[in-house]
């Protein structure tokens, strides 16, 4: 059963003896998107690779398949007798530093996705729902501080980095795949935060720095969040409900850095970066390397930061019933699952092994 707002619970009818594929399940949304699944009483067939980190998956009852979705043959086997496909592999769309990076960014996005979609095609499963990212979609050019939306389109012409051109190129494969008849539904998010983050994402590794206190300054700019439990009810949401071949945005909430960084600070008692980096790029990535808590801020980071993009998440809402809560509970939550799996030392034995002055 899936919990909505305000108490109700609808059931989506997620059970079956066929199960789900789930790519890309080891990650940040794969890991949290199963362990909803299996709530629901669904069964789960999860992709992994040899030598990845797939802590997300010990310990859960689920089927293991070993491949990559650069690999169009293991896919589609892995795909046969599905009830549908989440596709969750893409990776954070700050890869792509490197050539070789930037090379590994495409074949995932772009390669990875049609593999994903035509081994379906191929196999029988009806539905695919891919999880996707705002930075593939545009921003009115009229007033570039109103919410983005589903149909604005992609500008090529915009200053873009690799990562979000390829998800964007990404996206296209999944048209092309509902034009033979396949019914994809694309799933666009902010970033996600929450519990059951093993690798840890960038949003997971800044709160980790944070609660190090090891933050000591932060770069202006906003974009939107959204906490990995409403990401994955958006996910089965669309998987139910969502219009073939139609996308839809899915957040929690715009927040500045500045209102992050309250929010991190709400959660671990830890108080908040306060000196604001110069607004000139050059000078804010000059500091940025040395000073937030060792995290290397890419130039892509910052322009994304200071792209300041809101999502309209209306057709989301009207559509599929998605009723999203603010990301302070998400925080907290993620704080405590770091807490436990002893990636973070509790406050006080922190200040205890601090050094005196």
């Amino acid at each position: 059963m899936l919990v909505l707002d305000g108490g109700g619970r609808e059931d989506l009818e997620l059970s079956g003896a066929q199960p789900y594929l789930v790519t890309g399940a080891s990650g940040h949304v794969g890991a949290n998107l199963m362990r909803r699944l299996l709530a629901d009483r669904a069964q789960v067939r999860a992709v992994v690779r040899h030598g990845s980190d797939n802590r997300g998956v010990d310990g859960l009852p689920v089927e293991r398949v070993y491949c990559d979705v650069r690999d169009a043959g293991a896919l589609e086997a892995a795909a046969r007798g599905c009830r549908g496909v989440f596709h969750c592999a893409l990776p954070c769309p700050g890869a792509g530093r490197g050539a070789e990076e930037r090379r590994l960014t495409f074949e995932t996005h772009v390669l990875g996705t049609r593999n994903v979609v035509h081994a379906a095609l191929r196999a029988g499963v009806p539905r695919v729902v891919v999880v996707g990212s705002l930075l593939a979609g545009g921003r009115e050019r009229s007033e570039a501080s109103l919410p983005t939306h589903e149909e604005v389109p992609f500008d090529p012409f915009e200053r873009r980095t690799a990562a979000a051109i390829t998800l964007a190129q990404a996206e296209a494969e999944c048209w092309r795949a509902a034009a033979q008849g396949l019914q994809v539904i694309v799933a666009a998010c902010g970033v996600a935060v929450g519990p059951h983050d093993y690798k840890p994402s960038l949003i997971g590794r800044l709160l980790i720095a944070h609660a190090r206190g090891r933050l000591r300054v932060f770069v202006p700019g906003g974009f939107e969040f959204i906490g990995v439990d409403d990401l994955t009810a958006g996910l089965c949401l669309a998987m139910a409900r969502g219009r073939p071949g139609a996308k839809y945005l899915l957040s929690s909430e715009y927040l500045t850095i500045e209102g992050l960084l309250e929010r991190f600070e709400a959660a671990t008692v830890v108080p908040r970066a306060r000196v604001r980096l110069p607004s000139r790029l050059g000078e804010g990535l000059a500091l940025a390397r040395g000073l937030l808590g060792g995290e290397r801020l890419s130039p892509w980071v910052i322009r994304t930061l200071r792209m300041r993009l809101r999502a309209d998440t209306g057709r989301a809402r009207g559509e599929l019933g998605f009723r999203p809560a603010p990301v302070q509970e998400s925080i907290r939550r993620a704080y405590e699952h770091f807490l436990e799996r002893g990636v973070l030392a509790p406050p006080r034995a922190r200040a205890a092994a601090r050094p005196a002055g």
